[in-house]
């Protein structure tokens, strides 16, 4: 077998060796098409575009501030409670085509990241963004003693 052949006869792999992930992101990040770069490195073009997502994600998170809560009013007047969920998730969570989006790399509707960015202002101490179908009160503990 030549240095050229793979020992998988052409076959592509389903993930990135990790010794290649390193080139491979910084390649992403410079812009370089998702689908070309799985055919030159030899895997599966769902996963290349999974793991570019999720650099990219990475890439965002590190270059921009997280949202000061005490905006989330103005926010949510100005871009709705989607567009607030996604900025209060930075980076975590993005739109995707179809009218779904991209939450830490998997397709998920609207509902799915308003309730992660509610998670997020809860762990926070902040009010969650109203929206149907998700309940934005947070429940009293009962006291000591009382049953339910």
């Amino acid at each position: 077998m030549s240095d050229n052949e793979s020992s998988h006869s052409g076959k592509r792999h389903k993930s990135l060796p990790p010794e290649l992930r390193p080139a491979f992101d910084a390649r992403v990040l410079a812009g370089e098409d998702v689908r070309s770069l799985a055919r030159e490195y030899g895997f599966e073009p769902w996963y290349a575009a999974r793991r570019a997502d999720r650099v990219l994600a990475a890439h965002q998170r590190k270059a921009r501030p997280a949202p000061k809560p005490a905006r989330m009013e103005t926010l949510l007047a100005e871009r709705g409670p989607i567009e607030a969920a996604i900025i209060v998730l930075n980076g975590l969570a993005r739109r995707s085509h179809g009218g779904t989006y991209l939450l830490r790399g998997y397709r998920v509707g609207p509902r799915d990241v308003v309730k992660a960015a509610n998670e997020k202002l809860r762990a926070m101490g902040e009010r969650p963004i109203p929206y149907p179908g998700l309940a934005t009160h947070q429940p009293t503990p009962l006291r000591p003693g009382l049953s339910s």
